[in-house]
């Protein structure tokens, strides 16, 4: 019995080993190179990915505009909908097989996101890369939420509220205006902060949340 399961196993490894060998791993010819620039008003954005690096900025016109790569096994559904909602969900056309040990290059799991001052809020979820934001003017609220990843900020500017959360990452960089404009609750597990636990009388609120990481942040 015990020779007839090393067979088995034998011709399960070999037969997996064909599999990946037929599926082999994503290169530069399996992705190109897209953008989008929204037709309209836009009110909100949302972002919903997974393994992809966000770069977000402020837009030099009235337009959001989105930088990125696709390919026929991962892309990027792009859609706005009559409300001037707009939503960003990476989706997947994969075998099993393509699931194994392989990742696309990381020069092509990167998006950017350039937002004019008309978006009310931003909120955007993803994992296992950074997400960067750089003066960017929100009217009411940003919210991230990243897994095995970074946040930075840099003059982040909102009309009333931020909340992020890391698992597994650091928080850090600069928010618009003073810690007492903010109501503030901060709970960080297995870091360090230089974030009170918590302040009231803000006319915003600022909420971290961060599990296994750092959180510093400023007030500019």
């Amino acid at each position: 019995m015990k020779k007839a399961a090393t067979t088995i196993s034998a011709i399960a490894i070999a037969c997996l080993a064909s599999a990946l060998a037929l599926t082999g791993c994503a290169s530069a010819e399996d992705f190109t190179a897209m953008s989008y620039t929204s037709d309209g008003i836009v009110t909100d954005i949302v972002i919903n990915v997974s393994e992809r690096a966000l770069d977000i900025s402020a837009s030099e016109d009235e337009n959001v505009h989105i930088a990125y790569h696709d390919s026929e096994k991962e892309y990027l559904d792009i859609r706005k909908n009559d409300d001037g909602r707009l939503t960003i969900v990476l989706a997947e056309n994969k075998a099993w097989t393509d699931h194994i040990g392989f990742a696309a290059p990381a020069e092509y799991r990167r998006i950017e996101v350039r937002v004019p001052a008309g978006v009310a809020s931003l909120s955007a979820v993803t994992s296992g890369e950074d997400v960067t934001i750089s003066g960017l003017k929100l009217s009411d609220s940003l919210g991230l939420n990243v897994n095995n990843g970074d946040i930075s900020l840099e003059s982040c500017d909102v009309g009333r509220s931020i909340g992020l959360t890391v698992k597994n990452g650091d928080i850090s960089g600069s928010i618009a205006g003073s810690a007492e404009d903010f109501s503030i609750t901060c709970d960080v597990k297995k870091g360090d902060t230089d974030l009170p636990e918590r302040t009231e009388g803000g006319e915003k609120t600022l909420a971290v949340s961060v599990n296994n990481g750092d959180a510093y942040i400023s007030f500019v």
